[in-house]
């Protein structure tokens, strides 16, 4: 049986999930950050203004659509923030474009409320830039519903050196091992794109989709269609007969991760050039998930989407 994260067809979506626009604190109109991204080679984009919904239809065209979508926040005394983005869902979201969330609508004191809400209404939710927020492991761990989260988010990256989120992403999946939903918590790296173009096109997630349409973009992120890039690019990852295949552009290591361990990994000095495939062993191994991490030679990172290895023991 082959077991993988990305569909064996379709083509790739370069995009970004989280920015914002003069709609709330972003430095330029939805318009002109639709074209910057669109002139970088992305192909689509959700502008997640600050507790305010937005669809953005008429800015979509034959070669790059818009994703409808907010960040919600919620601030507390000690310095902790809850910031989430979500993402509405083609054919299910019910949220209109332009609606306001104002911080007092929320009742509840944790981000159970913010998912429950989005998700009720069609969208899916990803916890942001988690580092950033300030919060402990086990308080994201225990959010029912939850997508997954940013594993790098570059404005954070830039103006508080915490923009990598990796060490969290992996105790998340040690904590929880899957959503309640069924499927394990996937990773995302965005832009935020708040303040100058010096945070624009640093983090990103490339979406392998049957074609460009909200219905499908949305549809492989719910699949798990995608990986999360600030650099490298992921062309598969797979496992079938015992056997994991990790295929990537040239990168100078390979890794594959699985229960907060490291499993395997390949590097460019033992093979004496740089790697673009890897092969592991992973025959009658009690692993619950694999991920695999590449990293290129300016020392930037690609992170598959976890693969689930033991289903039979969920049933």
């Amino acid at each position: 049986m082959r077991l993988a994260t990305l569909y064996q067809n379709g083509s790739f979506y370069k995009g970004n999930l989280h920015s914002h626009s003069t709609v709330s604190d972003g430095k330029h109109p939805p318009a002109e950050l639709c074209q910057m991204y669109r002139e970088k080679g992305y192909s689509f984009l959700a502008i997640t203004d600050h507790n305010i919904y937005g669809s953005h239809d008429e800015l979509c065209t034959d070669d790059f659509i818009t994703i409808p979508g907010t960040e919600v926040d919620r601030y507390y005394p000690d310095f902790r923030v809850d910031h989430l983005v979500c993402i509405g869902i083609e054919g299910k979201n019910t949220i209109p474009h332009g609606e306001r969330f104002p911080r007092q609508m929320w009742t509840r004191d944790d981000a159970q409320e913010f998912v429950d809400w989005f998700g009720e209404r069609g969208n899916m939710v990803f916890f942001a830039h988690p580092n950033g927020c300030k919060i402990d492991h086990h308080d994201v761990s225990r959010i029912e519903g939850l997508e997954g989260m940013e594993i790098f988010n570059s404005g954070c990256e830039t103006i508080l050196k915490c923009g990598l989120s990796e060490s969290f992403y992996d105790n998340m999946l040690f904590l929880r091992r899957r959503t309640p939903h069924g499927t394990l918590p996937r990773c995302i790296a965005s832009d935020d794109a708040h303040l100058e173009i010096r945070d624009f096109f640093k983090g990103w997630v490339v979406v392998k989709a049957k074609a460009l349409t909200r219905a499908d973009i949305t549809q492989a992120l719910l699949d798990g269609s995608f990986y999360a890039s600030r650099g490298p690019e992921i062309h598969d990852f797979y496992i079938e007969d015992g056997r994991a295949y990790f295929d990537c552009s040239p990168c100078r290591t390979i890794y594959l991760f699985s229960d907060g361990r490291d499993f395997g990994h390949f590097h460019m000095e033992d093979a004496g050039h740089l790697l673009t495939h890897a092969e592991f062993d992973v025959a009658g191994k009690k692993l619950p998930y694999l991920r695999a991490v590449c990293v290129n030679s300016e020392g930037y990172e690609a992170w598959s989407q976890p693969i689930e290895l033991d289903k039979e023991d969920k049933k």
